[in-house]
């Protein structure tokens, strides 16, 4: 094939391909912060929110046994005021993966990837937001081998 060849084929799909691409992340929206997590605890961050929807993903890489043990409780307060909250479940269906890996040998279940999480929150107005959020591992019934589980933060 000549060069010109593979551009007249090649050239189109690859615009296509951006075009989605673009798509996707312009409406998964922004990251603008992340809370990151090693083990069950509680943190927070303060963020510039607009008023509206807040999305939640995952940056998850865990190793387990026995039934999935995540779980994201998050609450979002502005001026000092709870304004919305969310739980979320990092190991349950996602809207959007990116670079996931997912095994399982009957036993043990690895997952690694960049997920969108099927809850959301919304803001009532622009402003500093303090989102505090807990993540929550159970380890009743296998062992559990969290590396991070990071709560990224999108609108």
């Amino acid at each position: 094939m000549t060069w010109q060849f593979k551009l007249l084929i090649l050239g189109p799909m690859m615009l296509v391909m951006l075009g989605v691409s673009a798509f996707v992340f312009d409406r998964t929206g922004t990251e603008l912060g992340r809370v990151p997590f090693a083990a069950s605890r509680t943190s927070s961050v303060t963020l510039p929110l607009k008023a509206g929807e807040v999305a939640f993903w995952t940056d998850l890489d865990i190793q387990y046994e026995g039934a999935p043990p995540l779980v994201y409780h998050v609450e979002l307060s502005q001026a000092g005021a709870v304004v919305g909250a969310a739980t979320c479940d990092p190991l349950s269906r996602m809207s959007l993966k990116i670079n996931w890996l997912s095994t399982s040998d009957g036993v043990t279940h690895l997952e690694r990837g960049h997920g969108q999480m099927s809850c959301t929150a919304s803001v009532p107005a622009s402003a500093p937001t303090t989102i505090l959020a807990t993540l929550e591992v159970n380890r009743r019934g296998g062992t559990v081998a969290l590396k991070h589980a990071d709560l990224a933060i999108r609108q």
